[in-house]
């Protein structure tokens, strides 16, 4: 016995088995990022981008991604350096400031038979 599926059914089951869509690329002048600094013109280039219809709203999204992702990388870098300066003249500072004698070294000493 053969079994007959509908139009319906036979489409979503071809559907289900698509490979997903690949993403076209993208062609648009990005400014070359080196720093915080640079970040509001490649915003800037991106909202541009749209508005020439170059890129969709949605790849807008995903360059302003990769922008922030960039942003927060240079932004976290930045910020263990100063944490590890900060940190060297501070134990440079501690270690010169406090020189602590150690035990039984420069303190007067009582004779064995001596009470106190």
């Amino acid at each position: 016995m053969v079994r007959r599926y509908s139009d319906r059914l036979l489409a979503e089951l071809l559907k289900a088995r698509r490979p997903p869509p690949r993403e076209r690329s993208v062609h648009f002048h990005l400014p070359v990022l080196h720093s915080l600094a640079d970040v509001a013109g490649a915003m800037a280039s991106i909202a541009n981008a749209i508005a020439a219809g170059q890129i969709t709203p949605g790849e807008a999204v995903e360059l302003s991604r990769l922008v922030e992702a960039y942003m927060r990388a240079i932004d976290t870098g930045s910020v263990v350096q100063r944490l590890q300066a900060v940190e060297n003249k501070l134990n440079t500072t501690t270690t010169e400031a406090c020189t602590v004698p150690r035990l039984g070294r420069g303190l007067p000493t009582k004779p064995n038979g001596a009470s106190g």
